[in-house]
């Protein structure tokens, strides 16, 4: 037995920085309301056009595994998303990224 395989039977915990990138999201459709940029009333989206049908955001999160078995693993992701640009169009004049955080958290389980 090599000595790879023998430490893979003991429960252990490791962290790595893999989970960050960048996305493209392109919109397909937009449906609603919102208020009107004056504060007077509601405008349709169908209307004015006001999003981007293409956007990027980035994510950046860390990875925190604990070695149940040695197939098995526990995972929990903090992370951090953004959006790089407005998701308004330059004319409709707001600029407006989102962000967000939260937590992703499963188990892995190897099956060969």
């Amino acid at each position: 037995m090599d000595k790879r395989s023998s430490q893979s039977d003991k429960r252990s915990s490791s962290f790595h920085t893999e989970g960050y990138g960048k996305r493209a999201i392109y919109l397909s459709h937009e449906k609603g309301n919102y208020i009107r940029t004056d504060g007077r009333g509601i405008e349709s989206f169908d209307e004015i056009k006001t999003f981007r049908k293409f956007m990027l955001n980035a994510r950046f999160g860390i990875d925190f595994y604990y070695r149940i078995s040695a197939r098995t693993k526990l995972m929990l992701r903090p992370q951090y998303k953004a959006n790089l640009n407005s998701v308004f169009n330059d004319s409709y004049g707001i600029t407006q990224k989102y962000n967000s955080t939260g937590v992703q958290f499963g188990i892995s389980y190897m099956l060969n």
